[in-house]
């Protein structure tokens, strides 16, 4: 077989129209693929774009892993970062690392920042979540297990998140636990004394109270949210994807 046959028109045995058809459509193909991918992809002057979305992504309860291709302001060294979007404002994101070491953003041309991005991937730590709201919910230790164990067998959730104003009442109450190993969404301590303490949450694990020495748990109209890795069996959902 002829590598190029110009009698018959054909290249390695294809005819050139069928060739140029194929190519066409491996091209088409491609260029979806590629926009696919790049849909969470965004240029380091999209900052305010971001934000955007991550206040969007609070409210339906996702939490958000980005991934930071970019320069040290002081020693203009490139690097890679990764941490979860904790504060997107102003035109600055703030991630924190694995390390609990939070790291000011900004755009290309930013100097206020510790960081100045070229590019910016977005990644949920879920892909789904089901919203459950209450008025109040009230806790002591074993109430909540027990209350964690009959929504884990009816939902069959991956991440269980909550949204809240809460009073933790108790003896010496270990605060610094709350934050051991943290690097989920964001805790504001309003008030501490020996008897209780209060704060409040954003999109804080709820399981990760069972770590803590109590005596009782209050939720103010607490915002529950079930995450998912995969499309979860139920009628009504959030889906990341649409947020983008």
């Amino acid at each position: 077989m002829k590598l190029i046959d110009k009698e018959k028109g054909k290249i390695l045995g294809i005819n050139v129209f069928d060739l140029l058809i194929i190519i066409g459509i491996i091209l088409i193909v491609s260029s979806f693929i590629s926009t696919v991918k790049s849909k969470n992809t965004f240029d380091g002057s999209e900052i305010y774009k971001i934000a955007k979305i991550y206040r969007t992504a609070l409210l339906k309860g996702f939490l958000i892993e980005a991934e930071i291709y970019g320069k040290d302001i002081v020693t203009k060294r490139e690097l890679k970062l990764k941490g979860i979007l904790v504060t997107a404002s102003k035109g600055t994101l703030v991630i924190r690392t694995k390390d609990l070491e939070e790291i000011s953003v900004g755009g290309p041309l930013a100097y206020m920042e510790e960081v100045s991005a070229k590019k910016i991937v977005l990644y949920p730590l879920y892909k789904y979540t089901v919203p459950i709201k209450y008025n109040v919910l009230v806790f002591n230790k074993s109430s909540l297990n027990y209350f964690l164990k009959e929504l884990k067998n009816k939902y069959k959730y991956d991440y269980i998140m909550v949204s809240s104003d809460v009073i933790i009442q108790g003896k010496n109450v270990d605060v610094k636990k709350l934050y051991n190993k943290y690097i989920y969404g964001r805790i504001v301590l309003k008030e501490i004394s020996d008897d209780f303490i209060y704060l409040y949450l954003t999109l804080y694990p709820l399981d990760r109270y069972l770590e803590i020495d109590f005596e009782k748990i209050i939720f103010i109209k607490p915002k529950i949210f079930l995450g998912y890795k995969k499309e979860p069996n139920v009628k009504a959902f959030n889906k990341f994807e649409e947020i983008l």
